[in-house]
């Protein structure tokens, strides 16, 4: 009648149980009994699993008697990839190779002792939590190991110049098929607003962008308040010389710059430097004609670009501004 009993009167699985099953479901042996069972072969399963639960348990916790023949002697475990060749040996369903009863008419773990089930439970969530906290401790090592190649491989970097990305600026002005010969358009366009040119020093910083050291400090205060905005820029105005071209532009209230005339270069002619560009518009603005075309734009043209800091590896703090 053991057979036939109401299953549905059982108490129900706790969470531990279940992690504590999972658990042994993953192990190879446990997997390779899995196997004989689902092949009819339910009585070499068992012993897999009583062998499995006696190593997990230790000699002081397997709940077999003394005069009990070792299970592993007996019976030794076949392999899941011999289940196959053995099958015409596999015991009768009414018995196992000790002589007991089925595995179906026995009582489970929990009813036959509930101080041994205590036990089990609890040496299998030890062993749970000792096996993940060691897959804890091997992933914080991987990544430890990472981040610290990194770090080893990763540039010393230097503040180079706070900017506004304007990247819409090249799709306008500075597409390869209108430009002159031998010019090349700006890689990355944008509009300089502090340079600070890789010093760590603010003194030397404030000389290199031509501002008293607290103006320079109130600016980059000012910048870092504002790094990631997203603003607006208007292009007001193409200036075009025989070795860059560039566009002024009017920037949003409250967004500081150090150049006198804010402005993205365009383009330059093959080895002359972005920089070039501060020099060509200081000349205009002293009143200088000669060689440049001012293309002022009726309406002028509006960019979105963000606030960001320019970093650079291997600066020289010496670098005139850009």
């Amino acid at each position: 009648m053991g057979a036939d009993r109401d299953h549905s009167l059982e108490p129900p699985l706790t969470d531990l149980e279940r992690e504590v099953f999972d658990w042994l479901l993953a192990r190879p042996a446990v997997a390779v009994a899995v196997k004989l069972a689902c092949g009819g072969r339910q009585a070499d399963a068992e012993v897999a699993i009583e062998c499995e639960l006696e190593e997990l348990l230790g000699p002081a916790e397997r709940g077999c008697a003394a005069s009990e023949p070792a299970l592993g002697e007996e019976q030794p475990v076949v392999p899941a990839e011999q289940a196959g060749v053995a099958c015409e040996a596999a015991p009768r369903a009414d018995q196992d190779h000790g002589g007991r009863e089925p595995a179906s008419k026995r009582p489970r773990l929990a009813e036959a002792d509930p101080a041994v089930a205590g036990q089990w439970l609890a040496r299998s969530q030890r062993l749970l939590e000792a096996d993940t906290a060691r897959s804890a401790e091997r992933a914080r090592s991987l990544e430890l190991a990472g981040s610290t190649q990194e770090r080893e491989h990763m540039p010393m970097v230097a503040p180079l110049y706070w900017k506004i990305d304007l990247p819409g600026v090249s799709k306008v002005f500075a597409q390869r098929g209108i430009l002159p010969a031998e010019r090349t358009p700006v890689e990355h366009p944008h509009a300089t607003l502090l340079y600070i040119g890789g010093s760590s020093d603010d003194h030397q910083a404030a000389s290199l962008s031509n501002l008293p050291l607290e103006q320079f400090r109130s600016m980059r205060k000012a910048l870092e308040a504002l790094q990631g905005s997203t603003v607006e820029v208007r292009i007001t105005e193409v200036v075009v010389e025989e070795s860059v071209a560039c566009a002024r532009v009017s920037l949003p209230p409250g967004v500081p710059c150090a150049n006198e005339v804010p402005h993205v270069t365009l383009w330059t002619k093959v080895g002359v430097p972005a920089r070039y560009s501060n020099e060509v518009l200081e000349e205009l603005k002293a009143g200088r004609t000669e060689g440049i075309t001012r293309v002022p734009l009726p309406v002028p043209k509006c960019f979105k670009g963000k606030i960001t800091i320019e970093h650079a590896s291997g600066v020289s703090s010496k670098t005139k501004q850009v």
